[in-house]
């Protein structure tokens, strides 16, 4: 509950005090996986993904194929952190064998948790039809169970889809459904919640409650009540706000902060997304370094699998570069190649 509210001192200490307890007695064993995971976790939820990720993987050697309840949870995590790092292809072989492990208990939240993890993978990779058809496989489960965070997240989920497809209306709806759950429950995805919904507004032209959004999850977050990976995404898109509003230098500040809190965290790929919009705001300003922080950017998004922020990354160079049309050209021709493929996906 300490987590879910985002109190994550008060969990911290919680899981010390049941280590303690369950420490040298090997009846204790189950207890103590499901603690060393948790804590894990936590670390992934602070920005510490390094640690999540050496955590968990010692922790996923010690268990048997024989112990499905044990390690469902740790490869779901591992697809957690594994999406959060870039790292798609290893998201999806962590998710899948995470829902192996939950079909085979017939644990119908843990396959709904797992099918919305999959829905998010699928849409971060551009098949929109295959991340809905997760989405509402999830929230089949979640309205027949009455669970109302499940919801909260499918919603969540669902709104953050449409945002992605343009149908910002049915976007905002669905965000808004799932900010009433969670605003009611205290719980710390309203944070997340706050974000998406500003974004939508942001895309809508509604700059005055995008921003209002987008301080609400800031605050909340930099409060401990929201997981702190989220924060180089709200950053990012107060730079984007800025941008469309013409301040470029609260875009270049702002977007300077969300780089700064990506990259201390390890967290490439909002490193990267951060990198294109600083770039962005360097060239609103004049600065002659401006192609050189988009090159970087497109550097830092090739080696992930990230082809739609790769896209947006070469499409910006192309807007923002003074120099030979042809290059220009070529790297519009690049962005356009790569939603090209994403959209055969969808």
């Amino acid at each position: 509950m300490d987590e879910a509210r985002g109190e994550l001192g008060a969990a911290r200490v919680r899981l010390a005090t049941a280590r303690g307890l369950v420490a040298g007695r090997p009846a204790g064993r189950t207890v103590a996986v499901v603690i060393e995971r948790d804590e894990a976790w936590l670390a992934w939820r602070d920005g510490g993904s390094d640690e999540a990720v050496r955590r968990l993987t010692a922790l996923l050697a010690t268990l048997g194929a024989d112990e499905p309840a044990l390690l469902g949870p740790v490869h779901n995590a591992l697809g957690v952190v594994a999406y959060g790092r870039g790292a798609h292809a290893e998201a999806e072989r962590h998710y899948r064998l995470a829902l192996a492990a939950f079909e085979a208990l017939g644990d119908l939240a843990r396959m709904s948790s797992a099918y919305n993890n999959l829905g998010i993978l699928a849409m971060r990779q551009g098949d929109y039809a295959g991340a809905e058809g997760w989405f509402q496989r999830g929230l089949r489960i979640k309205a027949e169970g009455g669970d109302r965070e499940g919801l909260a997240r499918a919603y969540n989920n669902l709104g953050t889809l449409h945002g992605e497809t343009g149908d910002y209306a049915r976007a905002a709806q669905f965000l808004a459904e799932s900010i009433r759950i969670r605003e009611r429950s205290g719980h710390a995805g309203l944070a997340v919640g706050y974000a998406n919904l500003g974004e939508v507004f942001l895309k809508q032209g509604r700059f005055p409650e995008a921003r209002a959004r987008l301080r609400q999850a800031i605050d909340l977050c930099a409060a401990g009540k929201g997981p702190g990976y989220l924060l180089p995404d709200a950053w990012r898109m107060l730079a984007e706000l800025g941008l469309a509003e013409g301040h470029a230098e609260e875009a270049a500040a702002s977007a300077s902060e969300a780089l700064r809190l990506a990259s201390e965290s390890g967290d490439r790929p909002r490193a990267g997304v951060a990198t294109r919009v600083l770039g962005e705001a360097r060239a609103a300003l004049g600065d002659a370094d401006a192609d050189a922080v988009l090159a970087a950017a497109v550097e830092v998004l090739a080696d992930l699998e990230q082809p739609l922020e790769l896209a947006r990354a070469y499409a910006a160079r192309a807007r923002c570069w003074q120099g030979d049309a042809e290059a220009a050209r070529a790297w519009r021709a690049e962005a356009d190649r790569l939603l090209a493929a994403v959209g055969a996906r969808g």
